[in-house]
């Protein structure tokens, strides 16, 4: 049956909207490895990790005009554009044999659902697919 799931990674991860948690049908050294793959394909930094606290500490700079790339010049000359990053933290939780649960999580570790953390549990949960 573990080849059935593997064969569809898309089914591992459930996402629902307004929430900024994910539930990752597996355990949690799997969940751990592919969210960490997940966070640098997603271009997030990540400061620091607590594998045994089940952790990242990551920075994220939001864009809202992540689809548009600005050319040279705005780039060098406009300082608008320009968000100071946001700290957050993504906690991977196990919630059974078969079940962990990914949050995000605001810089003094409470869940949060607003709207940056939930384009931040989005783009993990694109990535997990």
């Amino acid at each position: 049956q573990s080849t059935a799931v593997a064969s569809t990674p898309a089914s591992l991860a459930q996402w629902t909207q307004g929430q900024s948690t994910i539930v990752f049908a597996d355990r949690f050294d799997v969940a751990w490895r592919r969210t960490s793959v997940a966070l640098d394909r997603a271009g997030f930094t990540v400061e620091d990790r607590d594998r045994k606290g089940g952790v990242f500490y990551v920075r994220y700079v939001d864009r809202p005009d992540e689809g548009k790339e600005p050319g040279f010049f705005s780039r060098l000359f406009s300082s608008s554009s320009a968000q100071a990053p946001v700290r957050m933290r993504i906690s991977v939780q196990e919630e059974g044999a078969n079940s962990t649960r990914i949050t995000v999580q605001n810089e003094s570790g409470k869940a949060d659902n607003g709207p940056i953390a939930q384009k931040i549990a989005r783009l993990i949960h694109d990535e997990l697919k």
